[in-house]
């Protein structure tokens, strides 16, 4: 019989109450400069072994403690300005240590400034919760927001304050609601309110970009040498100026200002899904900014609002159809100008293209973004349906008929007369067959594009005069002389694609090349797809039959026949077609739920196990009829994970397909060896082929982020680093937000909007803490600890304006905040509990027996035992805690006949719904032949 010898590391630093080595003292404290929410790190000695271990304290407030280690304490400012600058201290379990200066106030970081970098942004769970606008409700409310800088005035030529806010006012009720109502045929529309003109506290030329900083920027520019290191910034700085002229300077300054005007007036803006700062100043171009739970402004001073509140600003020149583009960006597509996917002449036939022509919604935003029609799924008979739904197959054939009718006062009820083909080639290429025809009468007050107030009341007035008056569809274009019946047949597609922000986004493309009229078709030659008008059945609605055909004979042409596909990432920055699997719960065994259909895991599949190898997985398909051969597959991995792509992708390994049939998906994988306090994203790519159908759908990205907040009394915050990354080559002023913290929660961001040069990078931290816990000192048996869940997904995302050299109306250019990117994070609130692990010396000749313990003592907890001999194999072998938290583990039990030699054996709790991850010391036995 041999003997065991043990040998156990020292505990590791994260108990609590450790006696201290020496007496605490503090050397110095980075920065000295904060403002409200910044992370401050104290240095020193003896400052504490654990989290639980330090109090800090600014005079007699109490702040934030974010990590502990003995020679660093990271501490994060109060988040509301005011506070004391004097008396930072810690207290190190019984022992107080003060810090001798003075914090001083950072200067106010501003957005016109390039180079810059944002304050901190804290975002605190609890806040009103609200839905956000919809593509299908009535009444929803909407805040317009009537105001103005400092030293502008709301009056215009022959109207005063007042009669222009009715000017206004008229616009909203008269002109986009009715289009709306009119376009989802009274699906959805909106319940406005409107406050009277408030004055902004700044001026005209603090909130936008004017002139005055062209000059400002250019004469900076003109006092450098040629050779100045500053140069490039300053470049940069005269670019912005000019790019920007009449857009928002200081964005979160003007929301803050106008919401905090229009809440001291009274308005409750929690009540709102949407608000609309409408803007009487100097000539200013509409921007869209998505969805806000509060906005800071850089002083750190917040106004909250409802969740998911979309904000926008307008100019009250705004011509009625720019103001229903705007808010078409809360339910529908982003801009479809040409630099996003539109190519000239398809700005014409979507409403978030060329908006004061007044389009239409096109097909793809008709039916997928907005559900305005009735798909077949949505009814009981598909005959009632107005979308016919069709999917193209390479190996049957197809030749048939369809009535298809304008969208016009009513909907189409008739049966199979449908408003919408939709022809799926693939997923990710669809075909939307539509008509389209203008009015039977325009009004010449209602016959404008121009963006001018003068315009707006008589509009108003002919809107007013004939209610039954079509507002969409006014100006549609026509290849020759208008025909009688006033409009014709076209097709557009949709394709998935990434454009060089890194978001996935439909490319929407015109595919007939004009207006099309009877006789006239379009065709799909790769895929044999024609698409023709065969006949005109009646003058309004505007109604035809159209011939949708193609042919089974795939095999002669390759080319178009293979799309080698994976899924893009979700709005929470993930995709099922990627997913880790980890050993520490078994192979192909997942912490959460498979996927219908693919039985893919779903969110991450497991979270990593760090310091072992897991391994990556990539569902590819190929949705063509055709088999692709020799299919190259790329994993990558990025550290720390990334807020947009600045191309810093590091290769994992390829893998190569032999052959993946048409129609059909396979699993290829890469082996991963994360390291302790890493956080990764994760890209997989496939190589693009000749012929490929579609090649904006071959790369796909997951970010890996599972956390564990643990202990009690409280528990310790989540604090990592992330990597904000410019997707662009220029120059660009990047927003940083964070979504879903819920009540009891925290985020912190140490910043809320980042200056990049192109393609550059800039890593920041990020804080989530909860109070769970923080009242009592225990995690349960407390009512507060039970309303603060034990879970949250929080989404931070990175997002730039943009900017379109072509787009409708030039002079009055829009812009949008798009979004480069954003990561996942999955936290959970467990309990910390602590792993020992002893050997037994009767374990028996050639065997290994070990006995552990896991206190607090939680029956039922799986341990993974791992076993590692002198070479570094290993193998893992699962076992569970009794009612007092024992287990034991021998490898006889396990089947093992092991050699003689050195073993280090160690336990793990991994992804246990109470317990927080945790590790014992690893424990060396010598076998002896």
């Amino acid at each position: 019989m041999s003997d065991a010898k043990l040998d156990v590391q020292p505990e590791s630093d994260r108990a609590t109450g450790l006696e201290l080595d020496e007496e605490p003292a503090i050397a110095r404290v980075t920065p000295r400069s904060v403002l409200p929410g910044s992370f401050v790190q104290i240095h020193g000695t003896g400052l504490g072994h654990a989290y639980n271990d330090v109090r800090a304290f600014l005079g007699d407030q109490e702040i934030r403690v974010i990590e502990v280690t003995p020679h660093k304490v990271t501490v994060r400012m109060p988040a509301e300005p005011g506070f004391d600058l004097e008396g930072l201290r810690l207290e190190v379990l019984d022992r107080g240590v003060s810090y001798r200066r003075s914090l001083r106030p950072a200067p106010e970081p501003r957005e016109g400034y390039v180079g810059d970098e944002g304050p901190p942004l804290v975002l605190a769970g609890g806040g009103t919760a609200g839905a956000g606008l919809t593509s299908s409700g009535r009444g929803q409310r909407i805040l317009v927001v009537f105001c103005h800088p400092s030293d502008k005035s709301p009056t215009s030529p022959g109207m005063t304050a007042a009669e222009e806010r009715r000017r206004q006012i008229d616009s909203f009720e008269h002109l986009v609601n009715p289009a709306f109502r009119q376009m989802s045929f009274n699906r959805t529309d909106f319940d406005f309110d409107y406050t009277d003109w408030l004055a902004l506290p700044e001026t005209d030329d603090f909130y936008f970009w004017r002139q005055s900083d062209i000059t400002a920027a250019q004469n900076a520019l003109n006092a450098l040498p040629p050779n100045d290191p500053n140069r490039p910034a300053a470049e940069a700085a005269l670019q912005a100026a000019q790019d920007g002229q009449a857009l928002m300077q200081e964005t979160r300054e003007l929301f803050h200002d106008g919401l905090k005007r229009a809440a001291d007036a009274g308005w409750t803006l929690a009540s709102y899904g949407g608000i609309m700062l409408c803007l009487a100043t100097d000539f200013l171009r509409g921007q869209a900014t998505g969805t806000w739970n509060q906005v800071t402004d850089n002083s750190g001073h917040t106004v909250n609002l409802a969740a998911n509140t979309y904000l926008w600003v307008i100019h009250w020149d705004a011509h009625w159809g720019r103001r229903t583009h705007e808010i078409g960006h809360a339910i529908a597509s982003g801009d479809l100008y040409s630099a996003t996917g539109f190519i000239h002449d398809g700005v014409l036939w979507d409403m978030m293209g060329e908006h004061n022509r007044m389009p239409l919604f096109s097909g793809h935003n008709m039916v997928e973004r907005l559900g305005w029609y009735k798909r077949e799924s949505d009814v009981a008979d598909p005959s009632q349906a107005n979308v016919k739904a069709l999917t193209w197959s390479g190996t049957t054939d197809h030749n048939q008929v369809y009535t298809v009718r304008a969208h016009d006062a009513t909907e189409d009820t008739a049966d199979n007369s449908f408003h919408i083909i939709r022809l799926q080639v693939f997923p990710g290429l669809v075909y939307y067959v539509e008509v389209r025809q203008e009015p039977a009468v325009l009004p010449a007050d209602l016959d404008t594009s121009s963006d001018s107030r003068a315009v707006l009341g008589p509009a108003v007035t002919a809107a007013q005069a004939n209610p039954a008056q079509l507002l969409f569809d006014t100006h549609v274009e026509f290849p020759g002389a208008e025909p009688a019946h006033k409009g014709g047949v076209i097709v557009t597609k949709a394709v998935d694609s990434t454009n060089n922000l890194n978001q996935n986004y439909r490319q929407i493309t015109l595919l007939s090349p004009e207006l099309m009229q009877v006789g006239d078709d379009v065709v799909d030659a790769a895929r044999r797809i024609r698409i023709s008008v065969e006949s005109k059945v009646q003058d309004r609605p505007l109604t035809y039959s159209v011939r949708v055909q193609w042919t089974d004979d795939v095999t002669a042409d390759p080319n178009g026949k293979v799309n080698l596909r994976l899924r893009p990432w979700d709005s929470s920055w993930q995709t099922n077609d990627i997913w880790v699997d980890s050993e520490a719960n078994g192979w192909d065994t997942y912490e959460g739920a498979l996927e219908a259909g693919t039985s893919n895991p779903t969110g991450n599949g497991d979270r990593p196990w760090v310091n072992h190898w897991n391994r990556v997985y990539a569902s590819v398909a190929n949705t063509g009829p055709v088999a692709a051969s020799d299919v190259e597959v790329t994993f990558y991995t990025n550290s720390p994970p990334a807020i947009g792509d600045a191309g810093t992708w590091v290769p994992l390994r390829v893998h190569s397909i032999a052959s993946l049939p048409g129609n059909d998906r396979r699993r290829v994988s890469a082996d991963w060896y994360p390291r302790a306090g890493e956080h990764t994203c994760l890209r997989v790519a496939v190589e693009t082929q000749l012929g490929e159908i579609d090649i904006g759908d071959n790369t796909a990205q997951e970010n890996v982020f599972m956390f564990n907040t643990v202990g009690s009394s409280p528990h310790e915050p989540i604090y990592f680093p992330v990597s904000v990354q410019n997707p662009l080559k220029e120059w660009a002023l990047v927003h940083l937000r964070g979504e879903g913290v819920e009540p009891g929660w925290e985020l912190t961001l140490e910043h809320s909007w980042l200056w990049l040069p192109p393609r550059g990078t800039k890593e920041m931290r990020v804080a989530l803490v909860t109070d769970r816990g923080r009242w009592s000192g225990e995690d349960d048996g407390n009512r507060e600890d039970h309303e603060i869940p034990k879970e949250v997904r929080v989404r931070v995302t990175g997002a730039v304006y943009r900017d379109y050299e072509e787009g409708p109306n030039t002079e009055m250019r829009a812009e949008h905040l798009e979004a480069i990117g954003g990561i996942h994070v999955l936290a959970q609130a467990r309990r910390r509990a602590d792993l020992s692990l002893q050997a037994d010396d009767d374990a028996g000749h050639g065997a290994v027996s070990v006995r552990g313990e896991l206190r607090p003592a939680f029956g039922g907890v799986p341990v993974v035992i791992e076993l590692t001999d002198e070479d570094g194999r290993s193998q893992v072998h699962p076992v569970e805690t009794d009612e007092r938290g024992r287990f034991t583990w021998h490898s006889r039990r396990a089947q093992l006949e092991l050699e003689p030699g050195g073993y280090v054996v160690q336990a793990f709790v991994q992804a246990h719904e109470l317990v927080a991850d945790t590790e014992s010391p690893p424990v060396h036995v010598e076998l002896e032949g």
